[in-house]
């Protein structure tokens, strides 16, 4: 092939070799020989060069190399700039020649990324980088990644953005199934036909209109707010939208430039002062993001005076490489037959690099997700954006679209680092007539039980304003999974479930003191506490169907604190009636790391018993043991509630499920008169009552033996949870 002109930014042996190969993108893949497990491509280093093969490869002289970097190749600056300084650091020796092997892992139509392998010295090193270009730069037939555009409202990007809206109500069946575009309208909406006077309209049930909803941070009081006193003013007169907060403000011009006459704004479109009024629009929250057209999430507002339409920051490249576009045809891409050259855009997707012992830099962050959006870190955003049809959400990098089938950037661009919060909604959870299908204890159930779990685990890890709100903030969310893990919702659990939803934990405890009472949740569940919680995994360590139930639930009380919202608030007062085996424990502090430890034996005075049938059934718990008494060497890794629990001198186990890889259960403790008092009456005149002190999980092999054999034959009480 003749190439093209060399430009001057490149060297001769780079242009006539690593360009002119097209940087081995359009080679074999690049793969190692002799093992047939996968290559983690994020994680793996290269130890020995001989075993791998594809891509391009090539030897250069390092005084060559750094002769052409200073004479200023882009391509000889950019592998010194990324590999020279990290290898030189651990060379014991000169390098006088170093192999470079060049291509991709995973080759597509349009290629994605591209890998760079650097060896010397029997050692070998590498990096994967994303590739974008411009679009309608002769590249860009070859790459799927585009240069990010900074102006997210420009009409480019929101015709970009309509293209893919369209195509996903086109084309999308997944996206179709959850989709209510034939359910009744909400019962009020802002008219945006006239976006600088907009006003609000009352619907009615012959309506059949598309809308869009909004999902955004409130951040404090809503000066706007509609209310009983201007209703009637906002319907007639309208709204001047330059009276109304940047977010809500942007989200009138984003829903008039995408062609939809209305938007849903809880502010507007709620009565703030009517508590009547609240109370109907929150029996149909599910509804309203389900029947949107779209949902705007104002991700990048850090309150609703901020706004989301903000030009972003342009993301700079590593480095600028020309790239000589094939001729005849690569793969079903039909492609010029006169040499071009097009421009690609490189950027790292992490920040380190491996060298077989160490990674150079910590990149493993646990979420970057609240960097990157706002709405990420609010309780209310969550069931909004699993409720959404499809969703365009604003970034602070970029506009992103989400539905059910896809999360793309509008703009093309690869290289993000946003991690979203892949959770979605199973589909049938949308489906109600297929539910009749699962049977319970199935496949298909134990995933759906266990997606509940995972959105749970996701949901705790954001705020509330009030803490009232917490279980109204997902009670949309229940109300989909209740036909298959209902009916009866216990504050965040399913009775049908309660043995797996009690076992939830703290990555580690509230700092904060144990509330005196329970205000809006009893101790039991997740909802009672301001942390991060998770649930154990139950079905993945064999604990599931298959494992041993220990405990037997014989009453719960938890009364809702709206009729009209029954997976909404509920009232003080709630209690958990369980008949289970319960031991002495103690929480050990002395170690390396906090242990839960067992009673050795039953001291004999511990606690009355009676035999009936040959079996020992106990009046209340056994006493906690006197000071210095024995513990079983059986010790289980746990978690408290409260860091204040850690002082309590008595407590107590409760085994609650037992599998082939793990067991579970609960700490609890007891609680003082005033708590009980909020309890209620005890029936039975004689149960004391207690409170969820933490959780804990044993998962090795030999104490799970001597485990089961230490609960099997403990007695049974009934105790009262609050």
């Amino acid at each position: 092939m003749t190439l093209p002109h060399k430009p001057p930014y490149v060297c001769a042996s780079a242009w006539e070799g690593v360009v002119a190969a097209q940087y081995g993108l359009w080679h074999e893949p690049l793969e190692r020989v002799g093992h047939s497990e996968a290559v983690d491509w994020s994680r793996d280093c290269v130890d020995d060069w001989a075993l791998w093969t594809g891509g391009y490869h090539y030897t250069i002289s390092s005084v060559a190399w750094l002769k052409c970097a200073l004479s200023g190749c882009v391509w000889c600056q950019f592998l010194k700039t990324q590999f020279a300084d990290f290898l030189l650091q651990r060379s014991g020796s000169p390098v006088h020649h170093i192999d470079v092997r060049v291509g991709t892992t995973e080759p597509y139509k349009r290629c994605k990324s591209l890998t760079i392998i650097l060896s010397y010295h029997e050692r070998a090193f590498w990096k994967t980088f994303d590739l974008y270009t411009r679009t309608g730069d002769p590249a860009a037939t070859y790459f799927e990644g585009r240069v990010r555009i900074p102006q997210v409202s420009a009409p480019h990007m929101l015709d970009m953005a309509k293209t893919r809206i369209e195509e996903c109500a086109r084309t999308h069946a997944n996206c179709r199934i959850i989709a209510l575009e034939s359910a009744p309208l909400p019962r009020r909406l802002v008219d945006c036909s006239e976006p600088l006077q907009v006003r609000i309209v009352e619907t009615s049930h012959h309506m059949r209109e598309r809308y869009v909803a909004l999902s955004y941070v409130w951040g404090g009081p809503q000066p706007h707010r509609t209310s009983v006193a201007n209703l009637a003013s906002y319907m007639s007169d309208g709204i001047a939208t330059a009276n109304l907060p940047q977010t809500i403000f942007d989200a009138i011009y984003v829903t008039h430039a995408l062609g939809i006459r209305f938007l849903w704004v809880d502010s507007l479109c709620i009565i703030q002062d009517s508590e009547e009024d609240k109370h109907r629009e929150l029996t149909s929250m599910c509804n309203v993001y389900r029947g949107a057209y779209l949902t705007i999430d104002a991700g990048s507002a850090r309150d609703v005076d901020e706004g989301f339409l903000q030009d972003r920051d342009p993301l700079d490249p590593e480095a600028i490489l020309p790239f000589i576009c094939p001729l005849g045809l690569v793969e079903d891409i039909v492609v010029a037959d006169a040499p071009r050259t097009g421009q690609v855009y490189i950027y790292p997707p992490q920040d380190g690099v491996y060298d077989g012992r160490r990674w150079k830099e910590d990149i493993c962050t646990d979420s970057l997700t609240a960097q990157y959006c706002e709405t990420s870190l609010r309780g209310w955003c969550l069931q909004e954006a699993l409720l959404s049809t499809r969703s365009l959400v604003f970034t602070h990098q970029s506009l992103q679209f989400r539905c059910q089938t896809h999360v793309q950037n509008v703009d093309g661009v690869v290289h993000n680092h946003v991690q979203w919060e892949v959770l979605r909604l199973p589909d049938v959870v949308f489906q109600p007539d297929q539910l009749i299908d699962i049977k319970p204890d199935s496949r298909e159930w134990e995933d759906i039980h266990q997606k509940w779990h995972n959105i749970i685990d996701g949901y705790s890890r954001r705020s509330v304003t009030e803490p009232s709100d917490k279980l109204v903030a997902c009670a949309a969310i229940a109300g989909l999974f209740a036909p298959l893990l209902g009916p009866d919702y216990l504050a965040g659990l399913w009775r049908k479930t309660l043995h797996h939803d009690l076992l939830w934990y703290h990555f580690s405890p509230s700092p904060s003191r144990r509330p005196q009472e329970s205000r809006y949740a009893p101790s039991w569940s997740w909802a009672s506490v301001d942390q991060r919680v998770c649930h154990l995994s139950h079905y993945q360590s064999g604990s599931g169907s298959d494992g041993v139930t220990f405990i037997e639930v014989v009453d719960c009380t938890v009364t809702p604190r709206n009729a009209q919202l029954p997976f909404g608030a509920v009232e003080a007062g709630g209690s958990l009636v369980l008949r289970a085996m319960v031991y002495p424990c103690h929480w050990d502090v002395t170690g390396a790391r906090p242990t839960l430890r067992f009673l050795a034996t039953e001291p004999e005075e511990a606690t009355p018993q009676s035999t009936t049938g040959g079996h020992r059934t106990h009046t209340s718990l056994p006493a906690p043991p006197p000071p210095g008494f024995p513990f079983t060497p059986m010790a289980a890794s746990g978690g408290l509630d409260y860091a204040d629990d850690g002082d309590r001198q008595q407590l107590w186990a409760i085994p609650i499920l037992h599998g082939i890889w793990s067991s579970y259960g609960l700490i609890i403790g007891r609680v003082d008169n005033h708590m009980r008092q909020s309890a209620g009456p005890d029936p039975a005149g004689h149960r004391k009552v207690y409170q969820r002190i933490g959780a804990y999980r044993m998962g090795d092999d030999a104490q799970l033996r001597a485990l089961r054999s230490f609960f099997w034959n403990a007695p049974k009480v009934e105790i009262v949870l609050v």
